[in-house]
């Protein structure tokens, strides 16, 4: 089981990326955004599981600790949210445009602002 401390890690690492390289005022490569978003959020709550010794191991298993768990009401929607258009920009053949990228961000930004 990864450690909070590796989880924050790899949120720093997903975060780091989308202020740089995929800063959404200078790459139009908006699925990725959409994805590292994500990813971004799912690293914050694994983080927060692995306090309590919790670790998820899949999306399924993670999607249902976030429901379960009342530290996690305040970003199930947003959590959801990217989720789901995060295996959108994964899997189908759908596009992101510059406006879910940024409500993507604006999904991470409450997440962030909550568990961090």
């Amino acid at each position: 089981m990864p450690s909070t401390e590796e989880h924050i890690k790899k949120y720093n690492e997903n975060r780091e990326l989308l202020d740089t390289n995929l800063n959404i005022e200078n790459c139009n490569f908006y699925n990725w955004i959409v994805t590292v978003s994500f990813y971004a959020a799912l690293h914050l709550v694994e983080a927060k599981l692995a306090e309590n010794g919790i670790d998820s191991p899949d999306h399924f298993a993670r999607g249902n600790n976030v429901e379960r768990f009342s530290q996690f009401r305040d970003i199930r929607n947003q959590y959801k949210v990217l989720y789901d258009r995060s295996r959108i920009a994964r899997y189908d053949g759908t596009f992101m445009d510059k406006k879910k990228g940024e409500f993507a961000l604006k999904c991470l930004g409450i997440i962030e602002d909550k568990l961090k």
